[in-house]
């Protein structure tokens, strides 16, 4: 096993929890714990130790998780999928009468 797979071993389910549990989408909660993995993995020698190794990773994971929600690409897909549900309430409201 190389260091960066006992890396992701170490870390990698915990983190991703953490991830879902503020974005509540695996996939977009997958792609940031890889992004944090991958980031720590080639910082690791700048860590300064001023708190555990995995309360940095909690860190990083949350920053990027806010990231994430504050993102155009997060607002738009969530006013869009509410604009679809609201136009799809009206056709089925529209077909009941």
């Amino acid at each position: 096993m190389t260091r960066l797979e006992k890396f992701i071993y170490d870390h990698g389910d915990e983190l991703l929890r953490l991830a879902y549990t503020y974005v509540k989408n695996k996939q977009v909660a997958e792609d940031i714990v890889q992004d944090v993995l991958i980031k720590a993995f080639e910082k690791q020698d700048l860590f300064r130790e001023e708190a555990t190794y995995r309360t940095y990773l909690y860190r990083m994971t949350i920053n990027r998780s806010y990231d994430y929600l504050r993102s155009w690409h997060y607002k738009n897909t969530i006013m869009g999928e509410k604009i679809q549900h609201l136009f799809s309430r009206s056709t089925e409201q529209d077909i009941v009468t």
